[in-house]
């Protein structure tokens, strides 16, 4: 039963939350994360220029995704991105919701 609820949870949180948003990137951040490796933050701003979401960037073995640090590499601040995403904000646990990938917009 425990089993049950925690494949639950984990497919839903990898999978029943995954959306496309369309995102500015105002800066981003490397934080060590010691032997673990890096988490990328992406610091958003949104359209009147007020502070948007943080996303974060890292590798997902759910989704496939082992290029955390070039998609992170290509995010340029001041240009405009649509995305793809999954995850919850947790503000207590200082959770982001996580970039899978992402097509700059052309101006």
């Amino acid at each position: 039963m425990i089993a049950g609820l925690i494949s639950f949870w984990t497919w839903d949180y990898q999978f029943g939350t995954e959306t496309r948003v369309n995102l500015t990137v105002a800066s981003k951040d490397d934080q060590a994360r010691g032997s673990s490796g890096h988490q990328y933050l992406i610091f958003t701003r949104n359209a009147d220029g007020s502070p948007g979401e943080t996303f974060k960037d890292t590798d997902s073995f759910w989704h496939g995704k082992y290029d955390s640090t070039d998609l992170y590499a290509r995010l340029q601040p001041g240009q405009r991105y649509d995305c793809d995403v999954y995850g919850r904000r947790n503000h207590f646990t200082s959770n982001y919701r996580d970039l899978l990938s992402c097509t700059r917009i052309q101006p």
